[in-house]
């Protein structure tokens, strides 16, 4: 952020140093503890668990042995290397940050965003729905409308592995779902796609979208098989907690929302402020992620981009 005097960025500082307080003390108070994240990740891991991320845009340092490391450039998966190895199976953690990731844009420099998360593991029958009015509740504390966009990993992993088509031309469909692109969507299904096998369904993943009553409406048009119909119940399951505590008025649905990282495997979320154009928050659940060290625990968790926040707020 760019300041034109010293008063100006002093009342900055002043102001994201209160804004962490009560971001830390909000997530304290629900029983979640802090830890600091390394600032380096060993950077054919972190490629090998995201086969989408852009690879020029991270932050790459050559070590002594010639191995190359990065600078973190997602929190989650740094956390949870450090974290896994040691928990018991049974044992719930419920931890926060307060940190910095690394990025390479085009302009060659390097890009920090000031981030705050959670992430909580060992619970998979109450996590989703305590971390989704976790977040509620720290937009409803500044006073802005804002919406919760929810979607479901698995129903778009199944969809695509019904497509039967390569790893490389999976890559390439998830980055256009994720875009939301979707001339390029009706040229891949025609150029790539040899199958009929839900080919009309993902043609309208991006119609798929609003309330999940709605949605459930228009899936009555198609049959679907067993593993999407599982994921949809997820949704249902996930609605009527949602609903039972009251947490439903500023949320929505969406079958095509797609994270930027491989690592979730299940229910996943963005969160969106007034006059915000970007999603300000991502998260969602990975349990799958946790297997790469020899057990599966529950996990999930979010991060909430705070340099947007502050915008957000501040004015």
């Amino acid at each position: 952020m760019q300041f034109t005097n010293i008063k100006e960025e002093i009342k900055y500082l002043n102001f994201r140093y209160e804004l962490n307080q009560k971001l830390e003390k909000l997530v304290y108070e629900k029983g979640y503890i802090k830890v600091e994240p390394d600032y380096f990740e060993p950077y054919d891991w972190f490629i090998n668990m995201n086969k989408r991320v852009n690879k020029n845009e991270l932050v790459k340092l050559l070590n002594n042995d010639g191995s190359i490391s990065i600078l973190r450039p997602d929190v989650t998966s740094n956390i949870i290397k450090q974290v896994i190895p040691k928990i018991e199976n049974d044992e719930i953690m419920k931890m926060f940050y307060l940190s910095t990731t690394f990025s390479q844009r085009s302009s060659k420099r390097i890009e920090e965003t000031k981030q705050f998360g959670v992430e909580y593991l060992g619970s998979r029958e109450t996590a989703d729905i305590e971390v989704m009015s976790l977040i509620m509740h720290i937009f409803e504390s500044f006073n802005k409308r804002f919406l919760l966009e929810i979607g479901n990993q698995k129903f778009i992993e199944e969809l695509i592995r019904s497509l039967r088509i390569n790893l490389d031309q999976e890559r390439i469909l998830k980055s256009i779902i994720f875009d939301k692109n979707h001339p390029e969507l009706m040229q891949f299904i025609k150029t790539q796609v040899s199958t009929e096998i839900n080919t009309h369904l993902i043609s309208s993943i991006f119609e798929l979208q609003g309330s999940l009553k709605s949605i459930l409406k228009r899936l009555e048009e198609y049959v679907i098989n067993s593993d999407l119909k599982k994921a949809i119940e997820e949704l249902k399951t996930l609605n009527e907690k949602l609903l039972e505590n009251d947490n439903n008025q500023m949320i929505t649905y969406d079958l095509s929302l797609i994270s930027k990282y491989d690592y979730y495997d299940g229910i996943t979320f963005k969160g969106y402020l007034e006059n915000v154009p970007t999603p300000i928050l991502s998260g969602g659940r990975y349990d799958q992620m946790t297997k790469q060290f020899g057990k599966i625990i529950p996990a999930t968790g979010f991060s909430l981009n705070l340099s947007e926040l502050i915008k957000a707020v501040i004015t």
